[in-house]
Protein backbone atom coordinates (compact mmCIF):
# COMPACT_ATOMS: atom_id res chain seq x y z
CA UNK A 1 0.00 0.00 0.00
CA UNK A 2 1.36 3.49 -1.03
CA UNK A 3 1.56 6.58 1.54
CA UNK A 4 -1.41 8.09 -0.25
CA UNK A 5 -3.65 4.85 0.04
CA UNK A 6 -2.50 4.69 3.76
CA UNK A 7 -3.16 8.46 4.24
CA UNK A 8 -7.18 7.85 2.49
CA UNK A 9 -7.47 4.69 4.77
CA UNK A 10 -6.47 6.37 7.81
CA UNK A 11 -8.65 9.11 6.72
CA UNK A 12 -12.14 6.96 6.38
CA UNK A 13 -11.23 5.26 9.75
CA UNK A 14 -11.09 8.57 11.71
CA UNK A 15 -14.67 9.59 9.84
CA UNK A 16 -16.21 6.42 10.55
CA UNK A 17 -14.99 6.65 14.19
CA UNK A 18 -15.95 10.04 14.19
CA UNK A 19 -19.02 9.12 13.39
CA UNK A 20 -19.43 6.66 16.02
CA UNK A 21 -18.19 8.66 18.86
CA UNK A 22 -20.94 11.03 17.51
CA UNK A 23 -23.75 8.66 18.00
CA UNK A 24 -22.84 6.68 21.02
CA UNK A 25 -23.91 7.76 24.30
CA UNK A 26 -21.24 7.62 27.10
CA UNK A 27 -23.19 6.69 30.49
CA UNK A 28 -22.08 4.56 33.96
CA UNK A 29 -21.75 0.72 33.21
CA UNK A 30 -24.74 -1.82 34.10
CA UNK A 31 -22.51 -4.80 33.90
CA UNK A 32 -20.02 -6.61 32.25
CA UNK A 33 -21.01 -5.12 28.92
CA UNK A 34 -23.29 -6.29 26.21
CA UNK A 35 -23.65 -5.65 22.46
CA UNK A 36 -23.72 -2.64 21.15
CA UNK A 37 -21.66 -1.40 24.30
CA UNK A 38 -17.86 -0.78 24.07
CA UNK A 39 -16.16 -0.70 27.79
CA UNK A 40 -13.64 2.16 28.54
CA UNK A 41 -12.78 2.69 32.13
CA UNK A 42 -15.50 3.01 33.99
CA UNK A 43 -18.14 3.97 31.38
CA UNK A 44 -19.46 2.09 28.90
CA UNK A 45 -19.72 3.46 25.43
CA UNK A 46 -23.72 2.81 24.07
CA UNK A 47 -25.57 3.32 20.66
CA UNK A 48 -29.18 3.98 20.39
CA UNK A 49 -31.27 0.76 20.35
CA UNK A 50 -32.22 1.46 16.41
CA UNK A 51 -27.92 1.45 15.90
CA UNK A 52 -27.68 -2.16 15.51
CA UNK A 53 -29.81 -2.53 12.52
CA UNK A 54 -28.06 0.11 10.45
CA UNK A 55 -24.98 -0.74 8.38
CA UNK A 56 -23.47 2.41 9.81
CA UNK A 57 -23.11 0.54 13.14
CA UNK A 58 -20.90 -2.75 11.85
CA UNK A 59 -18.40 0.08 10.58
CA UNK A 60 -18.74 1.77 13.82
CA UNK A 61 -18.05 -1.27 15.94
CA UNK A 62 -14.96 -2.26 13.73
CA UNK A 63 -13.40 1.71 13.90
CA UNK A 64 -13.44 1.44 17.53
CA UNK A 65 -11.58 -2.07 17.00
CA UNK A 66 -8.85 -0.69 14.44
CA UNK A 67 -8.55 2.55 16.33
CA UNK A 68 -7.29 0.73 19.53
CA UNK A 69 -5.31 -1.96 17.86
CA UNK A 70 -3.47 1.10 15.73
CA UNK A 71 -3.16 3.18 19.09
CA UNK A 72 -1.44 -0.18 21.49
CA UNK A 73 -1.56 -2.89 18.89
CA UNK A 74 1.60 -4.25 16.73
CA UNK A 75 1.53 -3.60 13.36
CA UNK A 76 4.05 -6.75 12.55
CA UNK A 77 1.82 -9.09 13.76
CA UNK A 78 -1.45 -7.95 11.05
CA UNK A 79 -1.01 -10.24 8.24
CA UNK A 80 -2.31 -11.13 5.55
CA UNK A 81 -3.16 -15.06 4.96
CA UNK A 82 -1.17 -16.57 2.20
CA UNK A 83 -3.93 -18.49 0.96
CA UNK A 84 -7.36 -16.73 1.05
CA UNK A 85 -5.78 -13.19 1.22
CA UNK A 86 -7.95 -12.35 4.57
CA UNK A 87 -6.16 -9.52 7.30
CA UNK A 88 -5.33 -11.57 10.68
CA UNK A 89 -3.84 -11.02 13.81
CA UNK A 90 -0.90 -13.19 14.06
CA UNK A 91 -0.33 -14.34 17.75
CA UNK A 92 2.01 -17.40 17.76
CA UNK A 93 4.85 -16.81 20.11
CA UNK A 94 7.06 -16.26 17.23
CA UNK A 95 5.25 -14.73 14.92
CA UNK A 96 5.13 -17.28 12.29
CA UNK A 97 1.89 -17.78 11.22
CA UNK A 98 1.14 -17.87 7.79
CA UNK A 99 -2.61 -18.57 7.47
CA UNK A 100 -5.74 -16.95 8.66
CA UNK A 101 -6.75 -20.38 9.68
CA UNK A 102 -5.11 -23.35 10.49
CA UNK A 103 -7.96 -26.15 10.24
CA UNK A 104 -9.16 -24.48 6.78
CA UNK A 105 -6.34 -22.37 4.84
CA UNK A 106 -3.72 -23.89 6.42
CA UNK A 107 -4.92 -27.33 6.52
CA UNK A 108 -5.94 -26.97 2.32
CA UNK A 109 -2.25 -26.09 1.72
CA UNK A 110 -0.52 -28.47 3.36
CA UNK A 111 -2.59 -31.12 1.73
CA UNK A 112 -1.86 -29.37 -1.61
CA UNK A 113 1.59 -29.66 -0.47
CA UNK A 114 1.68 -33.20 0.71
CA UNK A 115 -0.01 -34.00 -3.08
CA UNK A 116 2.53 -32.12 -4.95
CA UNK A 117 5.14 -33.59 -3.02
CA UNK A 118 3.92 -37.65 -3.87
CA UNK A 119 2.37 -36.91 -7.17
CA UNK A 120 6.54 -35.92 -8.24
CA UNK A 121 7.73 -39.31 -6.31
CA UNK A 122 5.13 -41.96 -7.36
CA UNK A 123 6.24 -44.64 -9.34
CA UNK A 124 4.53 -44.61 -12.57
CA UNK A 125 3.21 -48.10 -14.11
Amino acid sequence: MNASASTEALDHIRDVHADAIGAARLRMPAGAGSPGQRQSGGYDWTWPPGAPRHLAFVQWQLSWYVVDFLGAGDLQRLKRCAECRWIFLDESRNNSRRWCSMKGCGARAKMRRYRAGHARTAPRP
